[in-house]
């Protein structure tokens, strides 16, 4: 096996590996840190990992039977695996892993892209590609098997990452997208020189910087984050991309990029008071209108889009901040072809009942800011991202926030419904808000008939006025406690443990 990995230019890695079949029946304890594939055949890991878990595992293989031809059930059972691997190792890039069908094996490879497997070999007749395949994954230094080694854990436990020429330590993450095919956005809190920066890193199609480019020409706008860096990640001093591994024209290849921005913000849901949560978007609309007035429009506004930026000293409101221009589009080029562009839940009646046969317009982005009003005030109890203890059920029960997008366009027409007949808001929406929110209503209604007049559709003047008017009349300091509403819990940030349940690729 050494032989093997000398021929063909790789490095024997420092520590050896072992493989371990521990988790392989229901009877046994699931890996750590799985949500779907509790049970692997086999695991790969570092000999001094003590702590065995998809955290430290390097790659693994799966056990099928010789009529898995249907590609279906080897193949579900491999993208388990992988993204079990990619959400809990933020420095992984792609997953190289094995499947055995009796007397044969398989390659798999697993990256943004997808994934892509060899031809079914039999290992009696073929036995130097088993020896290879074994040696390749047990010898192979660990950017050959997957890892980025622009991220690194120092002997004290704390993590770095590398952007360009600038080494940053990394506080905590912020973010992680939960597709294993597609951007695969993570976003991490990182400090250098005792400044506070975000780093986006993600998968994108090759010469599309949409974000740094929207960044770049609204760098004078208050409430867009500022950007510091950019750049193509660079392993063994190659641009990062799924190419590199496999290249052929019937698959899209994406390219692994990071991005370094200022200030640091907050969740929407960490608003201290009313007054606060009102002021953020007023300023998120602001920044929306002056992109707008350089022919830019968001396309994804949603309650993850819009941040409460770092306290300013003196400042008796915290500000607002309009992120992730992932989605932007030039408000000349928008296409039919646009569709459904954005987070579903908040997508405006139109792009929901017309999709692709309809231009998207800022007005829909800003009935996408009511619709993020109103799910702030049916799934909070509270400031502080005070969640209401019944929020699943309440949120399940609420039809214009079905996330069955197979049910786009009754959703849509639901939507435009609500908005647009006498007398549903009253009775179909305001009876969903919490006790924390009753003051609000009013704000809604009046949105509400903002909209009504003006054509049905929402104006950046109507809204920012409605707006301005509230944030102005309700106090800065509230008093209110959580055990005031018998129906609240506070939540965690869902980046601590895996989520129960994880889409696997964009849509």
């Amino acid at each position: 096996m050494r032989e093997v990995c000398r021929i063909s230019g790789g490095s024997l890695p420092k520590q050896k590996r072992r493989w371990s079949g521990s988790y392989a029946t229901q009877d046994s304890m699931p890996l750590g840190g799985s949500c779907y594939a509790q049970h692997p055949a086999l695991v790969l890991f570092d000999v001094k990992v003590e702590d065995e878990a998809w955290a430290t595992a390097l790659s693994f293989a799966e056990v099928v039977y010789p009529d898995d031809g249907i590609i279906v059930s080897w193949l579900h059972r491999l993208i388990h695996g992988a993204a079990d691997t990619f959400f809990n190792q933020d420095n992984r890039r792609f997953q190289l892993c094995l499947t055995f069908a009796a007397r044969s094996v398989r390659f798999v490879l697993v990256d943004r892209c997808g994934v892509a497997g060899s031809l079914l070999y039999d290992i009696d007749e073929h036995p130097e590609v088993l020896v290879r395949l074994v040696a390749g994954l047990m010898f192979y230094n660990r950017p050959s098997i997957g890892f980025d080694t622009t991220i690194t854990t120092l002997k004290n436990g704390d993590r770095q990452i590398k952007v360009r020429q600038d080494v940053y330590d990394i506080v905590k993450k912020l973010a992680m997208s939960q597709d294993v095919r597609g951007k695969a956005t993570i976003v991490w809190h990182a400090r250098r020189n005792g400044v506070d920066v975000v780093i986006k890193d993600n998968w994108t199609q090759p010469h599309d910087h949409v974000e740094a480019k929207v960044l770049e020409i609204a760098k004078d706008i208050p409430g867009i984050p500022k950007i510091l860096a950019f750049e193509t990640v660079l392993i063994n001093r190659i641009e990062d991309s799924t190419s590199n591994l496999l290249d052929f024209r019937a698959r899209e290849v994406r390219v692994h990029q990071r991005m370094v921005t200022t200030p640091l913000a907050n969740r929407l849901s960490y608003f201290r008071s009313k007054k606060e949560l009102i002021s953020v978007l007023v300023d998120a609309i602001e920044a929306h209108r002056a992109l707008a007035d350089k022919n830019i429009l968001h396309c994804d506004i949603s309650c993850n889009n819009i941040m409460i930026a770092d306290e300013e000293m003196g400042e008796p409101l915290r500000k607002g901040l309009l992120i992730d221009a992932d989605s932007a589009q030039s408000i000349g080029d928008i296409g039919y072809w646009v569709g459904l562009v954005g987070t579903y839940t908040f997508m405006s009646s139109a792009i929901l009942t017309r999709g692709s046969s309809v231009k998207q317009k800022p007005s829909d982005d800003l009935e996408s800011f009511w619709w993020v009003l109103i799910y702030l005030c049916i799934r909070y109890a509270g400031p502080e991202n005070t969640t209401r203890a019944d929020y699943v059920a309440t949120i399940k029960s609420f039809p214009p926030f079905d996330e069955d997008q197979t049910k786009a366009d009754p959703t849509g027409r639901l939507k435009r419904h609500l908005l647009s007949a006498k007398g549903l808001v009253e009775s179909e929406i305001l009876p969903y808000f919490t006790l924390y929110f009753e003051d609000l209503k009013p704000c809604i209604l009046e949105l509400r008939d903002a909209f009504k007049r003006n054509k049905y559709k929402f104006s950046y003047d109507d809204m920012l006025d409605v707006l301005r008017r509230t944030r102005d009349a309700l106090p800065l300091v509230e008093n209110w406690s959580a055990q005031d509403n018998p129906v609240h819990r506070l939540e965690r940030s869902p980046v601590e443990s895996p989520p129960k349940r994880r889409r696997i690729a964009n849509r």
